[in-house]
């Protein structure tokens, strides 16, 4: 067996391009996985904005319905407070979705221990309304912080919960201790 410097020199030149070749193939892998993985965060991600969409417009829907009730309750006590004269005329207008929401909300002769007791249940039910908006509001704004999803659809999921909490008007203030002041400059 003849052993040469040219020889040992050559061999280790191939098993050093060897090593090479399968590196850069292992890199690719990666890089690849990565680009995968990226692309599947991105659909989930965008998935999950499609669902958010549709709980803001079910939590909309909702609150609507909460806030067409309250309303009802308050005019049932005002009538209550003068006589109870109109009481079935305010029972049947107050619909919602064609639906005589106050009505089956509170039933057909409600006493004024009824209205207050509904009152109660519905206040309650607003406030959960709007903290789940809140929730969804939350959430869709940490998704535009970490930049994964599409800006614009996140824009427009951001518009959409910002616009349900407005029409939720003094609401929000009435059942949410936060300061919209004290948390824009935490946000800054």
């Amino acid at each position: 067996m003849k052993v040469s410097i040219d020889g040992i020199l050559g061999s280790a030149s191939k098993i050093s391009n060897d090593r090479q070749v399968e590196g850069e193939g292992r890199d690719r892998k990666k890089r690849g996985e990565l680009r995968g993985d990226s692309i599947e965060i991105g659909n989930r991600v965008n998935s999950r904005l499609d669902s958010i969409q549709v709980e803001l417009r079910d939590l909309q829907s909702a609150l609507t319905r909460s806030q067409v009730v309250r309303n009802g309750i308050d005019l049932l006590e005002k009538d209550l407070a003068r006589g109870g004269n109109e009481g079935r005329q305010i029972l049947d207008s107050s619909t919602f979705e064609g639906k005589k929401v106050l009505k089956d909300f509170v039933g057909d002769s409600p006493t004024a221990a009824i209205l207050q007791e509904k009152r109660d249940q519905v206040h309650s039910t607003i406030r959960e309304e709007i903290s789940r908006i809140t929730r969804l509001e939350i959430e869709v704004e940490n998704i535009v912080a970490s930049n994964i999803a599409d800006g614009g659809k996140t824009a427009d999921v951001l518009k959409s919960v910002s616009m349900a909490l407005e029409k939720a008007g003094n609401d929000v203030s009435a059942h949410s201790a936060l300061n919209a002041d004290t948390v824009m400059r935490l946000i800054k």
